[in-house]
């Protein structure tokens, strides 16, 4: 049995801009048991729920829930969330709190995620899984890479190559980059990104069971050193070295 009483009314500035996307305190909640609480209030169109976990698949506690209808998200926000266990004797109601949109801290770059990635994982398999979550759909001349590419679209992918410690053996690595469109109205995109693709499996083309957790996060860079980069397609500070964050790769810090 769920509850669906009506609860306070969650304001829309904690909803993303672009896209309908809201972030829920989850405590210790699997997937399957806060999806069993929102599920009620999707109605009109298709949802994502993401219930952010530790390697080992345990929840950490806090869910990102991405919805297709406005109308959808209204009603979410309009109603307290309540899970509540089937014949567990004793135990109470789950409320789960609907909280602000995530504010990232200075020195952080608004529109680029990243993480590292092993070589086989390509461009094209990375923007395949992270196109959907662009609301900026004009095409640009871009340069990627050095490359200039006419009649490109949002977002832009980069690599740069790298060699990590995996396991204690020296790895070539590609650091991936993800960069969201500037444009108003599209300014949470990146944050959307990262928030349902936190913990990204990829598999191996040649070998699937050879499959990679790449760990999204923001880039943490200041402006001059963002420009840099664009301009030459490769990080050049030692200090964005050192704070690479890797998905399934050590990075050893610099004596």
């Amino acid at each position: 049995m769920i509850s669906t009483f009506s609860g306070s009314i969650t304001p829309k500035q904690w909803v993303t801009v672009g896209h309908h996307m809201i972030r829920l305190r989850t405590w210790e909640l699997t997937y399957d048991q806060v999806c069993e609480a929102v599920k009620p209030f999707i109605v009109d169109g298709n949802f994502k729920l993401v219930v952010r976990t530790e390697k080992n698949g345990c929840p950490i506690g806090y869910s990102a829930l991405l919805v297709e209808k406005e109308s959808d998200m209204d009603r979410i926000r309009s109603n307290s969330l309540i899970y509540t266990p089937l014949d567990v004797e004793g135990e109470k109601p789950t409320v789960i709190a609907k909280i602000q949109k995530y504010s990232k801290s200075p020195g952080y770059d608004e529109y680029t995620i990243k993480t590292t990635a092993p070589l086989w994982a390509s461009r094209q398999m990375i923007k395949d899984i992270f196109s959907k979550y662009s609301s900026d759909k004009d095409y640009y001349t871009l340069t990627i890479d050095g490359r200039v590419y006419e009649n490109e679209q949002y977002p832009i992918i980069r690599f740069s190559r790298n060699t990590v410690m995996r396991y204690g053996i020296k790895t070539d690595v590609n650091v991936v980059y993800i960069e969201y469109s500037p444009k108003h109205g599209c300014e949470d995109d990146a944050l959307v990104a990262q928030s349902m693709q936190y913990r990204t499996y990829v598999k191996n083309p040649n070998d699937l069971s050879d499959i990679a957790s790449l760990v999204f996060k923001f880039w943490k860079l200041e402006k001059i050193e963002r420009s840099l980069f664009i301009e030459s397609d490769k990080p050049k500070s030692l200090e964005e070295k050192e704070i690479v964050e890797p998905g399934l790769f050590i990075i050893p810090k610099r004596k």
